[in-house]
């Protein structure tokens, strides 16, 4: 006799797990590189840097987190993907902590365009084949729904940091973005 008919529930499937995990790194990973253009304009009010200067930054953090998001799935391959997203968050999350703390130019190249940039490249690779592995069947709809996770960190979390900066300034909002990263990379 089926579960259904003898009114009992069926347990969820843990894939389903294993997609919310990733939509949620997904989400605070992404979430938080592209809300880099809030503290852009905070970083020049506060330094007088130019916006051609800042934007080398993110520049930067873009072709470091491409160029080592190569090696990622190797990584997961060898070590899984808790140990590599871990390892990961642990970076980005302390690079934007550290982010608070600058004073000079060199120092965003530093911390956010290799230190987070590099726990950055461990986000989506590990994710999205981890969740392939849990499906043969729905793997499209369940790597979507992953996905989707960065796509909405993207649109949600910018507007986060604005009325962190706003409140706590540019310096506090760091730390939170970073502590928040640290709990949600790393408490999976």
């Amino acid at each position: 006799m089926p579960a259904a008919d003898l009114g009992i529930r069926p347990r969820l499937f843990y894939g389903w797990i294993v997609v919310a995990t990733a939509f949620l790194v997904l989400f605070m990973a992404y979430g938080t590189q592209y809300a880099f253009g809030v503290f852009l304009a905070a970083l020049g009010e506060e330094f007088g840097w130019s916006r051609a200067s800042l934007s080398g930054v993110f520049s930067l953090y873009a072709f470091v987190y491409s160029i080592f998001a190569l090696g990622a799935g190797r990584l997961t391959d060898r070590w899984g993907p808790r140990a590599v997203i871990s390892v990961g968050g642990a970076l980005l999350g302390i690079g934007l902590m550290l982010m608070s703390r600058v004073t000079a130019l060199w120092q965003p190249y530093l911390l956010y365009g290799t230190v987070a940039a590099l726990g950055m490249s461990t986000a989506y690779v590990p994710c999205n084949a981890t969740v392939a592995k849990w499906f043969t069947r729905r793997r499209g709809i369940a790597i979507g729904l992953a996905s989707a996770g960065g796509s909405l960190g993207t649109f949600a979390l910018p507007p986060v940091a604005h009325l962190l900066v706003s409140h706590l300034g540019w310096r506090g909002a760091y730390v939170v973005f970073g502590a928040a990263v640290l709990v949600a990379l790393n408490g999976l």
